[in-house]
Formats: structure tokens, sequence, C-alpha cells
């Protein structure tokens, strides 16, 4: 789980990266998406992506504007 959780946030740094925004927010990223999945599959609420994705967005657009 450890190793997986690492590749992720390798990933995610990566693609954040790419994107031209700050790493700052490579952790709180990782939070998001794990905390919607483990939501989604725990509760069922189908929002949850949605809910995460908007969140993801705008600490990308503060990242960005950061750098």
């Amino acid at each position: 789980m450890r190793e997986q959780k690492n590749t992720f946030q390798r990933y995610l740094a990566q693609l954040i990266h790419d994107a031209g925004a700050s790493l700052s927010v490579v952790a709180q990223i990782a939070i998001l998406v794990e905390g919607a999945q483990i939501t989604a599959a725990i509760a069922g609420c189908p929002d949850a992506a949605a809910r995460a994705r908007a969140a993801v967005v705008a600490l990308l657009d503060s990242a960005t504007a950061d750098v």
C-alpha cells in the first residue's frame, strides 16, 4: 500500500509539474483524490469525485498563479 501511495504521488507530481503549477500542492491533491475514493466507496456518495475535482481545480489555479 505504501509503495502504491508513493507511486501515485510521483505521478501527481509529474502532472502538476507539467501543468506549470507549484509542487507544494501534491500532497493536498493526493489527499483529495484518496478522500473522494473512500467517500464514494464507503458512504456511497456519487458526487465525491466531482467535489474533489472542483477543489483540485481551485488548488491548481492558486498554485499556477504562485509560480
